[in-house]
């Protein structure tokens, strides 16, 4: 259900004092987090120092009685995470007239989820402005600063800025055209 976590359903309540669930790819064990939902009839397996990547998972539960439960263990395949989209989520069409403009992008994986990529795997282009840098926020979105106070080459309330985002591994691209503001 995500690059990092594993969603297990039940087809009836279980009791998740005695309930364990282990995870592993081929026969190494990975390492998670287990959080039953309120409900009891599914839990939330959070991997602690990996992704899912491209491979055979199995999910095995222990410690209730087997005449009770239906199955015990649970496969699929995993997939690396790949990169779906790249959107603009800075608000309007304007940007600022100033030496230190931010640009809000979030860049999105398979799953719905703000993407690992570092800041790195991407490049911008933009013409009529500057482009300094690219940093990830906490919650993985992507933060384009930029300086549109160059002189001579913009003009307040007339010039507009495009800006270009390129993932490097992918290659998915998106370009927004914004105005400049006074």
């Amino acid at each position: 259900t995500g690059v990092q976590q594993v969603t297990v359903s039940f087809n009836k309540p279980v009791d998740t004092d005695k309930a364990k669930l282990a995870l592993t790819k081929g026969t190494a064990e990975v390492a998670t987090t287990v959080k039953f939902a309120d409900d009891k009839k599914s839990a939330v397996l959070t991997l602690n120092d990996t992704k899912i990547s491209n491979g055979n998972y199995t999910v095995t539960m222990s410690g209730l009685d087997e005449a009770t439960v239906d199955k015990t263990t649970a496969t699929f395949t995993g997939e690396d995470e790949v990169l779906k989209s790249i959107d603009f989520v800075t608000a309007g069409d304007t940007i600022a007239y100033a030496d230190k403009v931010i640009v809000k992008a979030k860049a999105v994986n398979q799953y719905g989820e703000a993407a690992s990529a570092n800041a790195g795997s991407y490049n911008v282009y933009t013409s009529a402005a500057t482009f300094t840098k690219i940093t990830k926020d906490t919650d993985g979105t992507l933060l384009i600063t930029l300086d549109t106070k160059v002189d001579g080459q913009t003009t307040q309330g007339v010039s507009v800025i495009p800006v270009t985002i390129v993932n490097n591994d992918s290659h998915i691209t998106v370009t927004k055209n914004y105005k400049l503001g006074t």
